[in-house]
C-alpha cells in the first residue's frame, strides 16, 4: 500500500484497498504470519471466484492441502475483517 506521494505505508497491510495496521491485525488473528503469507493468493482466489460464479481455478489443485487450508483460513478471516470494517463505517456514518 502506498501513500498519495508513492511512499510505502510502513506498519500497514493492504487488504484489497483497505489499509489496516499490522499490529492491530496481529492482536485479533490467530496467526498473522500465515495470514500475511497467504493474503496475495487469497485475494487472487477471491477475485477469481467472484468473476467465475464461485468456481475455483484449476491451479489450486496443485497446491498442497496444507497450503489450501491456510488460504481458506485467510479467506475466512479476511471476510470477517471486511464485515467488521463495513459495520464500523456504517456506525460512524450514522453518528455524523
Amino acid at each position: 500500500m502506498k501513500t498519495e506521494n508513492g511512499n510505502s505505508m510502513i506498519g500497514y497491510m493492504d487488504l484489497d484497498g483497505l489499509a489496516v495496521p499490522r499490529a492491530k491485525l496481529a492482536q485479533v488473528l490467530p496467526d498473522i504470519n500465515r495470514f500475511e503469507r497467504c493474503l496475495p493468493d487469497a485475494l487472487t482466489l477471491s477475485q477469481y471466484m467472484t468473476d467465475n460464479s464461485g468456481d475455483m481455478p484449476a491451479y489450486v489443485t496443485r497446491w498442497p492441502n496444507s497450503y489450501l487450508n491456510d488460504v481458506a483460513a485467510t479467506l475466512k478471516e479476511l471476510a470477517g475483517i471486511e464485515k467488521q470494517a463495513a459495520k464500523t463505517l456504517h456506525m460512524e456514518a450514522a453518528t455524523r
